[in-house]
């Protein structure tokens, strides 16, 4: 088991990152021997420490007592590397929420470096030392460090952590886990497992629009889409870093690109978001076709995230609709596309819902708001469980 500094350890995987030669070093120390054999893989556990470790013992400049007597000169006021250390690295144990004498695999730490990158960053950048050079050194070197093997699942606390920092203020979000095997089709299939992402939509926004659409709504749509398509990016990002691999399917915002015209058609996605949140447990279809969610009713907007590994732990899937003998969707919407009939998964939607008729009444909506966009949001607006949160 190695005994190492936590900024000695930060400062061999930026080392590696930059390619640094694996030279003996003039001081005598072992930093070259110990980054073999991380690179080797044969030192899998480290035991973080506040003191001398295995990376100084060789070094000319530790005396008997343990003492680093080298002083640090990049300094405006030249100070004691031994009172340098210690205070970095006490920082970086109260930062990382470590105490000293941690037992600690090297993925695990790999994996809490790079949740908390950015603020790490600065934390343990050396005097003089160039921040955008660290950046990529410490990146590259996270990056080759961190290829998993297949079949690695992420601990739920990282992903945990990845997700939730994203997602603020948090009681206007909604997320879950689910299994997608055998359920998007063959375009899909390296991507089995997903991660539903909801946000809430604003109530001073959707409680005017029961006879309607507004502007107001309309951009409040399209931000909150845009909103989420962003989050989704960012979170996409960290996952790859950790070596899952990711499709982000972003919300609708305009029918007008070239990739919408196989929609236009069907007026079908290839994967839906619903379908996704349903297999989460996050909620179910209503009669209307909206998702209707546990936390905020149908007021939400939805972002999916299309992953190779297994993530989270899977909610419990969502088979059949909770909207019981309620009907009032079905009384409100302007384009009558509604039969009434419950949704479930073995019920296709053509069977309860007309999408064209909705799409046709929405077009002409947006019309009236002199947009190109096709809106409507009743459906949305009149929901009991969006308006009471009646539990289900």
């Amino acid at each position: 088991m190695l005994h190492l500094r936590p900024h000695h350890l930060i400062d061999i995987i930026r080392n590696i990152g930059q390619g640094r030669p694996l030279e003996p070093h003039p001081y005598g120390h072992a930093q070259h021997i110990i980054t073999q054999s991380i690179l080797d893989g044969t030192e899998k556990e480290i035991m973080l420490v506040c003191g001398a470790d295995d990376l100084c013992k060789p070094c000319m400049h530790l005396t008997r007592e343990g003492i680093c007597d080298d002083l640090l000169s990049q300094m405006a006021v030249p100070v004691r590397k031994q009172d340098y250390n210690d205070t970095l690295d006490l920082r970086l144990f109260r930062f990382l929420r470590l105490a000293e004498g941690t037992v600690i695999l090297l993925p695990d730490f790999l994996q809490l470096i790079e949740s908390r990158f950015d603020e790490l960053l600065h934390l343990c950048l050396h005097p003089k030392e160039d921040l955008a050079a660290r950046r990529e050194g410490l990146r590259k070197g996270l990056d080759r460090l961190m290829k998993l093997p297949e079949g690695h699942k992420l601990p739920d606390a990282m992903l945990q952590e990845i997700i939730e920092k994203n997602l603020i203020p948090a009681h206007q979000f909604i997320y879950g886990f689910a299994d997608l095997r055998g359920l998007p089709g063959k375009e899909f299939e390296e991507y089995p497992f997903g991660i539903p992402i909801g946000k809430r939509l604003d109530d001073s926004i959707v409680d005017p629009i029961k006879k309607g659409p507004t502007l107001k709504y309309y951009d409040h749509y399209k931000k909150v889409n845009q909103e989420l398509a962003l989050i989704a990016t960012n979170i996409c990002g960290e996952l790859e870093r950790n070596g899952i691999r990711c499709l982000n399917i972003v919300p609708t915002l305009s029918l007008s690109g070239e990739e919408f015209k196989p929609y236009l058609k069907t007026l079908r996605y290839k994967v839906s978001h619903k379908m996704i949140g349903t297999r989460a447990g996050l909620g179910w279809i209503g009669k209307t076709d909206l998702f209707v969610s546990h936390a905020f009713g149908p007021r939400l907007r939805l972002v999916s995230i299309l992953v190779n590994k297994p993530v989270g732990i899977p909610g419990q899937t969502i088979d059949k609709s909770k909207c019981g003998m309620c009907n009032i969707c079905v009384e409100e919407c302007p384009a009558h596309a509604a039969t009434g009939q419950l949704w479930d998964i073995h019920t296709d939607r053509d069977q309860f819902f007309d999408a064209r008729k909705c799409y046709e009444k929405c077009g002409e909506l947006g019309q009236h708001l002199k947009t190109d966009s096709r809106i409507c949001g009743i459906c949305v607006s009149v929901c009991p469980l969006g308006e009471t949160k009646i539990p289900v």
